[in-house]
């Protein structure tokens, strides 16, 4: 084993380790410890940053990187001598100072959402904003700031090619919406307690082996990993929206199982990493949007309402179920809006997250902008600030420029599940009855085995025969919620 494979690994470990405390954070860590916690966080942080931002590190890399002739494992290695590159230039302190400051907001965003009051979360967000600008200067290599940190979710995205495409997809999204059938009238309410067996049962349905998977509640739900075989979920409960706790569930355990059938010869290095949030989203959005809102699904979850919980389907038919399913209607809540509406949630964002970094929106005015935005664009406005801008996890977390590759995902996830159709002719068949483990083998070879080692549009043209189009995710959207 060469000297970067074992750094590599050592590193693993140590990351693994940090993962752990931030899952604990998430889930289960007493409220009172979130000072220390947040500091022992900012520690991890540093200390990651310190090894993978080394001199050796680099030259164990670039050394190895010199002397692969595997294509795969090339390019793996041309971004893992990147990416170190990339570190150097940003101060540990200021990795410390990020990791402090987003643990600390995170605790602050919850409890503003609690009491829907914008004003204490606010300034956290002000140092947050301050921070993540200063790190973006710091990788930008004289690019847009925003633009690089765009790369690091959606790597050889840039703010016009999204902006390009996000404005091709808005007018035929709204055109779609507009067309949308009238409401089906239908309301259906489920204990907790039910929803978490088939929340349970779906990781069966989904043939995820379970001695690999910890599933847990959170705020926000969320998908982690520590190594291939300790992948991490979580989802949280409506009793007024059984489908919503499901469909998440099944969401994030397409994030699960990518993380599941990533490569293991090679942890810690770009060959065992998911090859962006982009490509991350469309495994999540293939299984919950491509799968999970047919009719095919709706079936499978009858029957086991009707198996197991018959007195609280009622008179439901499975027809009913793929009704209030696939309802297009335009919301407030990005995490549970349909998929033809979902669109704009995401656009929404880009364009605040354009506007914040440039310089032209305060945090001061965000709840205004948001709800605005939701006026002009869904025509509906927040009626909470938890229903507008404290919705999200994710500005709490610093991770600007993530949410593009929501909207990104879903358009290569409906392009690859485009390909699975031809691949298997049976498909809804199989996704009624649950005989899905063939379609993890597909996107085991197709996505899943090259981790970093090829580009995100590569794999999706050997896989499809073309590069990101818009058409497969219109036609997706025509087919099954207007046909």
């Amino acid at each position: 084993m060469s000297d970067y494979y074992q750094l590599s690994r050592e590193i693993a470990h140590l990351s693994s380790a940090y993962t752990l405390v931030h899952w604990d954070f998430e889930t289960q860590m007493p409220k009172g410890t979130a000072e220390w916690r947040g500091e022992t966080m900012s520690f991890f942080a540093g200390l990651l940053h310190e090894k993978t931002s080394s001199a050796s590190y680099l030259a164990a890399a670039e050394s190895a990187h010199a002397a692969a002739t595997d294509p795969v494992e090339k390019e793996a290695l041309r971004k893992a001598v990147r990416d170190i590159k990339k570190r150097t230039l940003v101060p540990q302190k200021l990795v410390e100072e990020l990791t402090e400051a987003t643990a600390r907001a995170h605790g602050a965003w919850q409890k503003a959402k609690k009491e829907n009051n914008y004003a204490e979360f606010a300034p956290h967000l002000e140092t947050i904003i301050r921070l993540t600008k200063e790190q973006a200067r710091c990788i930008a290599e004289g690019k847009d700031p925003y633009d690089a940190l765009l790369e690091e979710f959606s790597p050889g995205m840039s703010s016009a090619t999204v902006s390009a495409l996000f404005g091709e997809l808005r007018p035929k999204l709204q055109a779609l919406i507009e067309k949308r059938r009238p409401a089906h009238g239908l309301s259906w309410s489920v204990p907790v307690a039910v929803q978490e067996k088939i929340c349970h049962d779906v990781i069966d349905w989904m043939k995820f082996p379970r001695e690999f998977l910890t599933a847990a509640r959170s705020v926000h739900p969320f998908c982690t990993s520590l190594h291939p075989s300790d992948v991490r979920i979580t989802t949280r409960y409506d009793e007024n929206d059984p489908l919503m706790s499901l469909l998440s569930t099944v969401h994030e355990l397409g994030h699960a199982l990518y993380e599941r059938q990533l490569p293991t010869q090679a942890p810690g290095t770009p060959l065992a990493q998911a090859n962006g949030m982009d490509l991350h989203e469309s495994q999540s959005r293939l299984w919950e949007v491509c799968l999970a809102t047919s009719p095919a699904f709706y079936r499978w979850v009858h029957a086991w309402y009707q198996q197991h919980a018959p007195e609280h389907l009622g008179a439901l038919s499975a027809d009913d179920l793929f009704r209030m399913g696939s309802e297009v209607k335009p919301s407030l809540i990005r995490t549970e809006s349909d998929p033809v509406s979902y669109g704009m949630h995401i656009m929404i964002r880009f364009e605040l997250e354009r506007a914040i970094f440039d310089g032209k929106l305060g945090v001061q005015e965000l709840p205004a902008a948001w709800a605005s935005a939701y006026e002009k664009y869904l025509g509906v406005m927040p009626r909470t600030l938890a229903e507008g801008v404290l919705q999200d996890s994710h500005w709490p977390g610093g991770a600007f420029g993530y949410f593009p590759s929501y909207l990104l995902g879903t358009m290569i996830a409906c392009q690859l599940f485009e390909a699975m159709e031809k691949e298997f002719p049976d498909l809804m068949a199989r996704v009624e009855r649950g005989d899905v483990a063939p379609f993890q083998q597909w996107l085991a070879a197709k996505v899943h085995r090259y981790g970093r080692g090829k580009d995100t549009q590569d794999i999706l043209l050997a896989a499809t025969g073309k590069k990101l189009e818009t058409a497969p995710f219109l036609n997706f959207l025509q087919a099954r919620f207007f046909a």
